[in-house]
């Protein structure tokens, strides 16, 4: 078809009037990163952008999150947990009450409410790091033999063995023993079979052959029919004390690196009465850390009460008074067990801070 005229309007040869679009002008590109803002409105992700920040090292603190009414929120962490599947506290996400996403775990939980097993060392790698760095023992027997730390605090009738570094990592262990950590990562095996060599030498010096120590109910150590006992082990420590059940009821012990806990620990394993305690003492001895302190209590108090009641005691659950002359008292904030048909409202320990540890042990007499 031919057609006639110029501009915006065309006529065909049959006379029909046609139209032709006219293109707009062109508008303009934005930039790169950014959308391009209507009158009332702001560009979202640079304001996302600038909120973010720069990156942060991992021992940096968390940055503090929006809240819905504007003002800043402190991070913080609400619970110390130990989850499996991912081994990490759980990555911080606003809440509406002005806070971080709370444990992994319920409320109802047991990991909420037992004692972290195997001490601060227990805990997630990215929270356990300041505790690593707090310093270890020394890798070495200490002078003047082994029992120089443990020993001290408990009775006459008990055996404690003690090894320092990697002494006895070589001990063969039983095939239901090795079954146990045939999965597990060097370190964990290593602490396993030095802190059972620990456990075995205790046995022959009572008089009883050395035999399998497996984790029982809630990963309580099952001794032989006749003895009780305790164990415990941190960076290049390890440690076992056992007892004739005639002599003690039960025991409790833990050892722990000398330095301060990481950092949102302490609320979440204190009551706001063991806190007040001690600020007052670390004005008083600042050469102790004196949360570290509290932390092996309250896990002292823990494995000298689950073997007296097969029941989980919470962090909440002992209140935890030290003293500057090595002793402590735990009072028991639930029904204690029943020995000898008394019913126990607390527990007596003895502590200790030396070769870069700090250690507390309980000793439960028989009423």
């Amino acid at each position: 078809m031919r057609h006639q005229g110029t501009g915006s309007e065309v006529r065909p040869r049959h006379g029909h009037r046609v139209h032709r679009r006219v293109p707009a002008a062109p508008r303009p590109v934005p930039e790169p990163g950014g959308l391009v803002p209507g009158p009332d409105r702001r560009d979202r992700t640079q304001t996302r952008r600038t909120a973010r920040g720069p990156a942060r090292d991992p021992g940096q603190p968390l940055p503090a999150g929006p809240a819905p009414h504007g003002r800043p929120v402190a991070p913080r962490v609400r619970h110390v947990v130990r989850h499996r599947p991912d081994r990490r506290l759980a990555p911080q996400v606003p809440c509406p009450h002005d806070g971080l996403r709370p444990s992994a775990h319920p409320a109802h939980h047991v990991a909420r409410r037992r004692a972290l097993r195997g001490g601060v060392g227990g805990l997630p790698p990215r929270v356990a790091q300041a505790a690593r760095g707090a310093g270890t023992a020394a890798a070495h027997p200490a002078e003047g033999g082994r029992g120089a730390v443990i020993e001290e605090l408990l009775p006459q009738s008990v055996v404690a063995v003690e090894a320092f570094g990697h002494d006895g990592a070589d001990t063969p262990l039983f095939p239901e023993e090795a079954a146990l950590v045939a999965r597990a990562v060097d370190k964990r095996r290593r602490e396993f079979a030095v802190v059972r060599s620990c456990a075995r030498r205790a046995m022959e010096k009572l008089g009883v052959p050395p035999q399998p120590i497996l984790p029982g109910e809630r990963g309580a150590p099952g001794w032989p029919p006749g003895l009780a006992g305790s164990m415990t082990h941190c960076d290049g420590y390890c440690a076992a004390a056992l007892v004739r059940a005639a002599d003690l009821a039960s025991l409790g012990i833990d050892a722990e690196a000398h330095g301060p806990l990481p950092e949102g620990v302490l609320p979440s394993v204190s009551l706001p009465s063991e806190a007040e305690r001690l600020r007052r003492l670390a004005a008083r001895r600042p050469d102790i850390h004196w949360d570290r302190l509290l932390f092996s209590a309250k896990e002292s108090v823990y494995k000298a009460w689950f073997p007296l009641t097969g029941q989980w005691l919470d962090f909440m659950e002992a209140d935890i008074e030290l003293t500057e002359d090595g002793a402590f008292r735990a009072a028991l904030l639930v029904p204690g067990p029943l020995v000898g048909g008394r019913r126990l409202d607390h527990f007596a320990g003895r502590w200790t801070a030396q070769r870069g540890l700090v250690a507390t042990a309980i000793a439960v007499p028989h009423a």
